[in-house]
């Protein structure tokens, strides 16, 4: 689609004058980013909330050696990610829990700036060289601000996740298959949604990778062992398997979750609010129409994926189409995690601001920023949208996008052959 929009030339003047513009006001980034961090690093002092409060827990849990999913009396404590993670949080342990906010937050800001560094030059390096990357990445970051900034409020941990899956995108695109296993490995013992890139690798036959991947996981699990032992650790591994598909359950109606499995599901029994249901499109029992959602949502996710394999098997920017893939097949998809979407959005960015895109580019663009940011409270607030799937429809046209401008600015052809 926008391999087809993009075929038309365009002056490229506005453009120039555009990257001219924001060369000149990078210094801008600073002050821009100031503004973001003073509030929230206030917030991180002065409230007590955040996710990393489950962190601590788990990583206390960790230090006692009891079960990390479970409490005594059978409860939940709300920690949801795998046991690995909980062992590298034990550190937060010996700060007081504002400190522990603040650390987090300026470890997720650096990790911000590097996976858009190292995005970029994955970028770079996987396509013909480009000559306007302040637009670029202008283009890329509109569409996930507020997912970024949500991240940062929330003490999440998903601009690590996009980090480390930039830098397996950057080593694989190289060719180094055992770092690029190794930072795909680490990113999905943290929160496993980017699995599809090891079909990817699968079936693109780049086995190395994958037993990287494998040793890398398995050496997060060695804390765990040595804290546990082996019955133990294999314990709480399968009881985190056992709570995934509750959590799923629970989080399978409500309105944030943009996965296309929730909004299927919404759409046929109604949304779950703090206010109750919220009929939608049908009344259907909500037990009866989960199967059906999910059924239907793997098959939607599937076909595209084999769509992406078969027409954009050799395309280097191709695993890029598959991070929004991930989201959409993923049972709960929040907002925050969608900052892992970066190297899809720098894929669209350049076909726009590189390319010779026509109008009709332009809007696709417009209508992707819509779909992922008008719903936000702080702009025109139509959080009436989200329920019916709005970020799900904009995850959608994001591979669509993606997916094109893989065909649009393929690799630049190398020669081994040496001079003279």
């Amino acid at each position: 689609m926008l391999a087809r929009m993009t075929e038309q030339a365009g002056p490229p003047d506005v453009r120039e004058r555009l990257e001219a513009t924001l060369r000149r006001g990078r210094w801008l980034v600073v002050p821009l980013l100031l503004a973001v961090l003073v509030p929230l690093t206030s917030r991180a002092l002065t409230d007590p909330k955040g996710d990393t409060r489950f962190y601590v827990r788990a990583a206390d849990r960790f230090v006692q050696g009891v079960p990390l999913y479970r409490a005594a009396d059978g409860s939940t404590t709300s920690y949801t990610y795998p046991p690995p993670f909980a062992a590298a949080c034990v550190w937060t342990l010996a700060l007081p829990y504002p400190a522990v906010r603040v650390a987090w937050l300026a470890l997720m800001t650096a990790c911000a700036v590097a996976a858009a560094a190292v995005a970029l030059r994955w970028l770079r390096e996987a396509g013909p060289p480009g000559g306007r990357p302040h637009l670029v990445l202008v283009l890329a970051l509109v569409p996930l601000v507020r997912f970024g900034v949500n991240d940062l409020a929330h003490g999440q941990t998903n601009w690590l996740v996009a980090l480390l899956v930039a830098s397996a995108l950057l080593w694989l695109g190289r060719g180094k298959d055992a770092p690029g296993g190794a930072c795909l490995g680490a990113a999905l013992v943290i929160k496993p949604t980017a699995w599809p890139l090891l079909a990817w690798l699968a079936l693109t036959g780049r086995g190395r990778a994958l037993a990287a991947a494998a040793l890398t996981a398995a050496l997060a699990m060695l804390p765990v062992v040595l804290r546990y032992g082996p019955a133990g650790a294999t314990g709480e591994a399968l009881a985190w398997l056992e709570a995934m598909p509750v959590f799923a359950d629970l989080e399978a109606r409500a309105p944030g979750n943009a996965s296309l499995a929730s909004t299927l599901h919404r759409l046929a029994s109604g949304a779950t609010t703090k206010e109750g249901l919220a009929p939608l499109l049908l009344t259907l029992p909500a037990d009866a129409a989960r199967p059906w959602a999910r059924a239907a949502a793997v098959l939607a996710v599937g076909a595209a994926f084999a769509w992406l394999l078969a027409r954009r098997r050799g395309a280097p920017l191709a695993p890029a189409a598959l991070l929004p893939l991930a989201a959409l097949l993923s049972p709960v998809t929040w907002k925050a995690h969608l900052v892992g979407l970066l190297p899809a959005t720098l894929v669209v960015g350049r076909a726009l601001a590189e390319g010779a895109p026509d109008r009709r580019a332009w809007l696709a663009w417009g209508a992707l920023v819509a779909l992922l940011t008008l719903s936000s409270r702080g702009l025109l607030d139509l959080t009436w949208a989200e329920p019916w799937g709005s970020t799900t429809a904009g995850l959608a046209l994001l591979f669509a996008l993606s997916a094109s401008a893989c065909r649009a600015a393929p690799a630049p052809a190398r020669s081994d052959a040496s001079p003279g």
